[in-house]
Parts: C-alpha cells; structure tokens; sequence
C-alpha cells in the first residue's frame, strides 16, 4: 500500500508536469493528421477529424484524471495506515512537487491572455472590447476549473493531514476548518501544507524553506512586473 501510493503520488505530479513539454508535439501531430484527412464538408467528417486530431491530448487527460481519482481514493487508505510521515509526505510531493508546474502556467496564462487582450484592444482602438470581455472572461473562468481540478488530489492528501493533525491534538476544530478551506485556494493551499508538515510536525523545514523563498521571489517579481505594465500603459 505505502509503496503504491508514493507511485501513484509521484506519477500524477510527473505526467501532469508534462503537459507544457507535450502542448507543442500535439499540436504538430493534431497539424499533421489534419492535413491528412481528405477534405469533406460532411459533418462527420469534421467530427472525426477532430477525433482523431485529439486522441493523444483525450488519453492524456483521462489518464491524468483516473491517477487523480486514484490518489484521492489512496490518500483515505493512507490516513488509515496512521502513519504520519507517509501522509505528509504525500501530500508535499503533490503541493511541492507541483509548485514549478503552476508558476509556468500562471505566468505563460498570464502573458497570453494579458497581451493578447491588450494587442486587440490596441490594434481596434478598444472597439473589440465588449466582444472580447465575454469571450476572455469564459475562457478564464474554464481555465481555472481545468487547473482546480488539478489540485484536489493532492488537496484530499492534504485534508487527511490535516485529519490526523486535528487527531494529535495539534490544532484546533477551527484551525482545521480554516485549513481545510485554503486547500481548495491556488497558492493558499501550499502554504498551508508548507505550515503543517514544518510548523506542526516537525517535517520537511528545507524544502518548505526552498519553496518559502521561491514564493516570495515570485511575488516580487510579479509586482515588479504589474508595475512595469502599469507604467508603459501609461506613456502610451
């Protein structure tokens, strides 16, 4: 059991880590496999063109979901073991093991939807923008559905440390209320994981004080960069 959930733990991190390193060969292949299905104004046509142009990217996500369902159905299993250490660890291999993955998609989100926006806005001299405000705003809501969704594997690995914790007497019903909330938050949920396993339990303090320092090093730099925008936007 032990063993399988720390493989199954580390697959999971593993694959969807993937996804920035995969978004260029699927598109090539979805390119290739295009172009090479005759053309046909049917509606079938178009549909199975669209199949099989996504068949790699459709078993990649339903493998990445059944290793989430797996690791949530585990993580309860796991807080039966009773064993502290292989619960926390876990969990950080999902939250920290995660961390560099969500930074690059927050930040490559960020500059695709902020640029692209603005570039539209300023090529159309901001008629575009009751039309594009609708669209973005749909496109980001289901953005951050997909990345939530991500993080509830390593959230229920989370809610059972914070389960066991509750137990030992380490906190308080309403301190594991309140963590237990911040594990469905983007970035709430770390630090909350990082204050359990190195503040509560005595676990893991290099690592959390390596993800500490990227946190703050990332915060700076996107407050760097806010005002940067902010100030060019100005002197156009």
């Amino acid at each position: 059991m032990k063993k399988s959930a720390d493989k199954l733990a580390i697959a999971y991190v593993i694959i969807l880590s993937l996804i920035p390193v995969l978004v260029l060969p699927n598109l090539t292949f979805q390119n290739h496999v295009l172009d090479a299905i005759p053309y046909d104004a049917s509606g079938f046509a178009t549909l199975r063109g669209f199949f099989l142009s996504n068949l790699p990217a459709i078993i990649y996500i339903l493998a990445l979901y059944i290793l989430g369902i797996l690791n949530i159905w585990k993580s309860f299993f796991s807080y039966e073991e009773d064993d502290s250490t292989a619960l926390i660890n876990r969990m950080l291999i999902h939250k920290y093991g995660l961390v560099a993955f969500f930074l690059f998609s927050f930040i490559t989100l960020f500059i695709m939807y902020f640029f692209a926006g603005a570039a539209l806005t300023f090529m159309t001299g901001g008629l575009i923008i009751p039309l594009m405000l609708p669209v973005m705003s749909v496109m980001i809501f289901f953005t951050v559905i997909a990345f939530w969704l991500t993080i509830l594997p390593g959230s229920f690995y989370a809610l059972q440390v914070i389960r066991m914790t509750y137990k030992a007497g380490k906190i308080s019903l309403g301190t594991a209320i309140l963590h237990g909330i911040l594990q469905f938050f983007f970035l709430a949920d770390v630090l909350s994981a990082m204050y359990l396993a190195a503040v509560k339990w005595k676990r893991a303090k290099k690592s959390s004080i390596a993800v500490g320092i990227i946190y703050i090093v990332c915060a700076i730099g996107v407050i760097v960069l806010a005002a940067a925008t902010i100030k060019e936007f100005q002197g156009l």
